[in-house]
């Protein structure tokens, strides 16, 4: 009766072990599993980290080019002005010459 009782129990505890046994490969194995999805993880964000960088270092050139081009559009508005006003100058100069010529031949 108590050998009965002991194999039992033996039994019992080797069911035990077993199934022990059993959750600790499932969760070895979810373990692993997870430890490579972490791995990619971090593999993805290093990458997004890189990206990352190129994008702002591009963002900065660009940005740079494009102060560069609004300094040059304003030095080539400033240009422009200044050359209208030396035409302008030198339109009404010409009339003034041409009015001066005209006078000049009615009183001759």
């Amino acid at each position: 009766n108590k050998l009965k009782q002991l194999e039992e129990t033996v039994a019992n505890k080797d069911d035990s072990i077993g199934k022990i046994a059993r959750d600790r490969a499932h969760l070895e194995t979810r373990l692993k599993d997870t430890q490579a999805a972490l791995e990619e993880e971090e593999d993805k964000g290093k990458a997004l980290a890189k990206q990352r960088v190129k994008l702002e270092t591009a963002m900065a050139e660009l940005e740079e080019k494009l102060a560069k081009e609004e300094k040059s559009r304003e030095d080539l508005d400033r240009q422009k002005r200044k050359l209208e006003n030396v035409n302008h100058t030198l339109q009404d100069t010409v009339l003034e010459k041409e009015n001066e010529l005209e006078m000049r031949d009615r009183e001759e």
